[in-house]
């Protein structure tokens, strides 16, 4: 079988578009996995962005808080023991740091072993300063 220029030409272009055909779709899978992989990366930092945003938010809420309740607590304290004698300030004081601690349990914030032991050191020594 002889083949004629005409046949030859046309099955290589054939060959050619084809192998174009088959290259171009192998590049736009390629594309569409990078797109893919570019959109969940975009929306995984998203995600990651929006938790570090909520994390900050209540921790500086929780700092807020915990600011106010020791000013409260301590401004409380040292009016209540404003009329008594000096070593009732210094009482009072002590005893603040069981009223912030019993306040930052009520926040929520864990905080046990050497913090309970000097809570129940300082509530020991409260009750004795307060009693005389």
């Amino acid at each position: 079988m002889i083949h004629s220029f005409r046949d030859i030409l046309s099955i290589t272009l054939m060959i050619i578009i084809s192998s174009i055909i088959l290259i171009i779709i192998i590049l736009m899978i390629i594309i569409i996995i990078i797109l893919i992989i570019i959109i969940l990366i975009i929306v995984g930092l998203i995600i990651i962005i929006l938790i570090i945003i909520i994390l900050i938010i209540i921790i500086l809420m929780i700092i807020l808080i915990v600011i106010v309740l020791v000013i409260t607590s301590l401004v409380i304290l040292l009016w209540w023991s404003n009329w008594r004698w000096e070593w009732r300030r210094v009482a009072a004081s002590r005893c603040g740091i069981i009223v912030i601690i019993n306040f930052s349990r009520l926040l929520s914030i864990k905080r046990r072993g050497i913090i309970t032991i000097i809570t129940i050191i300082i509530n020991r020594r409260c009750r004795t300063f307060l009693s005389k």
